[in-house]
């Protein structure tokens, strides 16, 4: 064998001993830095809009209505904590007035009531409901929302000088958490499932397990033989944090 050829070998096997190292040092390298997961997509999420169901406009005897929405909210995770609304009313000579307000939605309430009492109407008639855009959905468990129980509801004529009419009862929370503040809405229906009255109030600081009695009174009378049902809607604005007595959470409620 010659000097080159010898020199030919040399170099080819300190080639593949060069190429084993590498292979080695590769392997073990990979499996004590593995490689960077990809980032999973960002998921969209696209919760269906809130639904107007129907509107109706309750003129009462003193030159003044009650003005009512009934919504609904598809999504059975996600809720709005504050939005926007306005009932549109119309005279004759196509003027228009707007009365505003803002309400909240809880995840899965399929039917909620939204009221405005003793509205000075003159000759204007409700022509429209708008839930104004640009509110935030909120994420909500079933876990997390209030259990709140109506009993023992009673209607009748009122006592008191200046009410004719009354709806009582009592709320209670059986929501594992103290809540501010318990809308009540009452929906008076004949027999025919027309809504012929409606009212609202609120009770305050109702911790868990607790209850309260509730009153609504009415300005005008309603005889009892015209009344077929009567409903009372308990609802708790359980996205805002500022609803809760005391409780403990994990963080903030998610939003987008």
């Amino acid at each position: 064998m010659t000097t080159s050829q010898r020199k030919t070998k040399q170099t080819i096997i300190a080639s593949v001993y060069i190429l084993i190292a590498l292979f080695f040092v590769g392997t073990l390298s990979f499996a004590l830095w593995p490689a960077v997961p990809e980032e999973e997509p960002e998921v969209v999420v696209n919760p269906n809009p809130l639904q107007i169901l129907d509107t109706q406009m309750l003129i009462l005897d003193n030159g003044q209505a009650d003005l009512i929405a009934r919504i609904s909210n598809p999504n059975d995770q996600f809720g709005v904590q504050e939005f926007r609304y306005n009932f549109i009313l119309e005279n004759p000579d196509g003027q228009e007035q707007t009365v505003s307000g803002i309400s909240y939605i809880l995840p899965g309430n399929r039917e909620k009531f939204i009221l405005s009492l003793n509205y000075p109407i003159l000759d204007y008639q409700l022509v429209d409901f708008q839930i104004q855009e640009g509110y935030q959905w909120g994420q909500l468990s079933r876990f997390d929302l209030p259990e709140l129980i109506v009993r023992n509801v009673q209607v009748g004529s009122s006592s008191r000088v200046g009410q004719f009419f009354t709806a009582n009862g009592i709320v209670s929370n059986q929501s594992p958490y103290g809540l501010r503040v318990i809308d009540l809405i009452a929906v008076i229906e004949d027999n025919s499932g027309d809504i012929i009255a409606v009212n609202q109030t609120f009770v305050r600081d109702v911790l868990t397990g607790t209850s309260r009695e509730f009153e609504m009174a009415w300005n005008e009378e309603i005889p009892l033989t015209e009344i077929g049902r009567t409903s009372i809607y308990a609802y708790t604005n359980t996205l805002d944090q500022r609803q809760f007595i005391i409780r403990e959470t994990d963080g903030p409620i998610d939003r987008f």
